[in-house]
């Protein structure tokens, strides 16, 4: 009884077990903070970690980007050597060279030899072994290729993995490339990549197919102007109809290209000023009619003549090269010609340029009547690329070699008996260094009648009215080495002859700088002195026959047309055959047009884009941007000015329909102010890049 009353007891009293509750949970509250302590710990290591293993990463790429900038600063250095290369030995070439395979293979023969330090020994960046005589890229030297990697941070360490690449005639592919940064830390980063070499197109993109924003004025067919003062600020493209000033006009071209698929005609009295230095003028021809003016200051390309005709001043700075260098062709055989004396010289001041290059030859065009009264018309070859006469002065007979005429050439009555010339080819025409020099020294044997080995006797008859005729005696050579040999040493027995005969037709005016062409090489030695009167003395040497004339003229013939580049033609039927204003914000910003357009006074200030698929007229100054699909004629300033992209939405409405100015454009991202990459483009970021790419 005494026992169960003191059990009762004790189970009555729990003071105990407030104890036990009060430490079970203080064991549970340490528990779960050591847990959170633990979570956070290792979060912060996570954190750390991460961030370690970023900057690693970060690290390595970097470096793989170190080493691609490496590659594009080999390619850069090996096209321009390439290029010079090919282009150097382009004028040897067959006419259906095509020399993009040779660009192709100089370039792999330049990344070849390409080396870097490596522990201060010059070392090859790429491996390579010969093929068939040509180059194939199979390796490259990862030590070389780490040499790229800016100064890595302390306590790292980076290896540059990888050995494999493969070249072909478009490519170069380095394979594999890897790049391992290991820091002090314990972090450690790998990127592995391809690394893809394109090769550049030998003639890179046109000018003329650049940004449509560097152009104030695109004539698919021509330019036209005839009023006085006019001025173009910005690059113009005119097509085949080319640039024509009429009327006593003056057109100045100011910043920008000019580029012309057809003639650059100055007609009587007009004048043309192409200043812009930096820029290039492109024509396939340059004449300058009686009493014009041409000052053309710039990089100057002809594709055939520079014509002077009477009494005209032209006056040529920075460089000018006639491109043209066929032989048996006057259409494409550049040359400058000054034609016909008039009441005064014609002045050609060259004395402002730095080169002058004519791979051409001259040609005086004849036609008349033989002896028979037969219809004559050719085109005789002269000897020499810079050339002043009229239709009687050029490689004429000599008289002394003429036995029935008293001159060359020899004028007679209609009805007197004139008989064939009779040439004497063993007639001595001058002694030098001691050697007595003949006609058939020049001509060559005869082989029948007028014709010698090398070339022969043309008689050519004409008209002069009131009873009389004439007849010129030409020379006429086979081969334009026979015709320099000629021409060489007439000049050299008769100096002050030939400086006399060029003073009758042309100032020519030089700084004493020599000028290449392809016949001959004309400069002026200043003998003068401020106390007499002793004129300069026109000297003649041999040309370079190395000219570069061939790249030329594939530059000029890739020049097309921008408009089917920019301009969206398939949606001209919707506009009618009309003028349509296209309103942006409030505000006629362009107007586009199907028929021919002309820009008034009264027509809005705020208009920066002209389209038409016809012919546009600016009657006013206009400040933007013109796209014709004919001619332009421009009788006030235009100035090229930025196209806001914003403005391709603007709108107009036909019958009831909404049009959007970009609906007429080809590629709105022309208008962006950015030209788009192309393959064509020496972009070293588009023919250097990534392929493969993996961490």
């Amino acid at each position: 009884m005494h026992d169960s009353k003191r059990i009762s007891h004790l189970f009555k009293n729990d003071k105990g077990s407030a104890i036990v509750t009060v430490v079970v949970s203080m064991l549970f509250v340490m528990a779960l903070g050591a847990a959170l302590l633990f979570a956070a710990h290792t979060a912060y290591s996570i954190t750390i970690t991460q961030r370690g293993d970023k900057e690693n990463f970060y690290n390595a790429s970097s470096a793989m980007d170190d080493m691609r900038l490496g590659v594009q600063t080999l390619l850069s250095e090996s096209i321009e050597q390439a290029y010079t290369s090919v282009l150097a030995s382009y004028i040897a070439q067959p006419a259906d060279y095509d020399p993009q395979a040779d660009f192709n293979q100089e370039i792999i023969v330049q990344l070849a030899d390409e080396t870097r330090k490596v522990g201060g020994v010059d070392t090859k960046v790429f491996t390579s072994i010969t093929v068939s005589g040509e180059t194939v890229i199979t390796g490259f030297n990862a030590a070389a290729m780490a040499t790229f990697i800016d100064a890595a941070p302390s306590n790292t360490t980076v290896t540059v993995t990888g050995s494999a690449a493969v070249s072909d005639s478009g490519t170069v592919s380095i394979k594999t490339l890897g790049v391992k940064y290991v820091s002090s830390t314990g972090f450690e980063s790998e990127v592995t990549s391809d690394i893809t070499i394109t090769m550049p197109s030998f003639f890179a993109s046109s000018r003329a197919l650049s940004n449509i924003t560097n152009y104030a004025i695109v004539a698919n067919t021509g330019l036209y102007d005839s009023m006085m003062g006019t001025e173009i600020s910005g690059s113009v493209f005119a097509g085949n109809g080319g640039v024509s000033v009429t009327g006593g006009g003056t057109l100045t071209f100011t910043g920008g290209d000019l580029i012309s698929k057809g003639p650059l005609s100055i007609d009587s009295g007009s004048i043309v000023d192409f200043d812009s230095s930096a820029n290039e003028l492109w024509a396939s021809e340059i004449t300058v009619g009686s009493s014009g003016t041409a000052t053309l200051n710039g990089n100057i390309y002809v594709a055939d003549d520079l014509i002077l005709n009477a009494s005209t001043n032209v006056t040529l700075k920075n460089s000018y090269f006639g491109f043209g260098d066929n032989t048996s062709s006057p259409e494409g055989s550049s040359s400058i010609l000054i034609n016909d004396r008039g009441y005064a010289p014609s002045v050609l001041n060259i004395n402002g340029l730095n080169k002058l290059s004519l791979a051409g030859i001259s040609f005086i065009n004849v036609s008349g009547k033989a002896l028979d009264e037969s219809d004559y018309s050719s085109s005789i070859r002269m000897g020499q690329s810079m050339s002043a006469k009229t239709d009687q002065l050029a490689y004429l007979v000599p008289v002394e070699c003429i036995s029935n005429y008293a001159s060359n050439p020899f004028v007679f009555e209609s009805d007197a008996t004139v008989a064939s010339p009779t040439i004497d080819v063993n007639t001595v025409l001058w002694n030098l260094n001691g050697t007595d020099k003949r006609l058939s020294d020049y001509i060559g044997t005869n082989v029948s009648g007028y014709n010698y080995s090398k070339g022969h006797i043309q008689p050519v008859y004409k008209n002069l009215g009131d009873g009389a005729k004439i007849v010129y005696v030409f020379l006429v050579f086979s081969d334009k080495s026979y015709a320099n040999a000629y021409f060489k040493d007439y000049f050299a027995a008769n100096p002050n002859d030939i400086s006399q005969y060029l003073k009758l037709y042309v100032k020519l005016s030089n700084n004493a700088a020599s000028t290449n062409t392809a016949g001959n090489t004309f400069y002026a030695l200043d003998n003068s002195t401020p106390s007499d009167n002793t004129d300069d003395i026109v000297n003649l040497s041999p040309a370079s026959d190395t000219e570069f004339a061939a790249g030329a003229q594939q530059t000029y013939a890739n020049m097309e047309s921008p408009y089917t580049s920019f301009v969206d033609t398939a949606n001209f039927a919707n506009l009618g055959a009309a003028a349509r204003e296209f309103v942006y914000e409030g505000k006629t910003v362009a107007v586009v047009s199907s028929v021919d357009y002309t820009y008034y006074p009264t027509s809005s200030d705020n208009i920066r884009l002209i389209i038409s698929s016809g012919n546009v007229t600016i009657s006013d100054t206009f400040k933007g941007i013109i796209i014709a699909g004919g001619n332009v004629t421009v009788n006030g300033n235009v100035t090229a000015a930025p196209f806001d992209s914003k403005m391709l939405n603007a709108s107009c409405i036909v019958s009831g329909t909404i049009y959007y100015l970009s609906d007429f454009i080809q590629n709105s991202a022309q208008f962006t102010g950015e030209t788009s990459s192309s393959e064509d483009a020496w972009d070293l970021d588009s023919l250097v890049y990534y392929e493969n790419w993996s961490k």
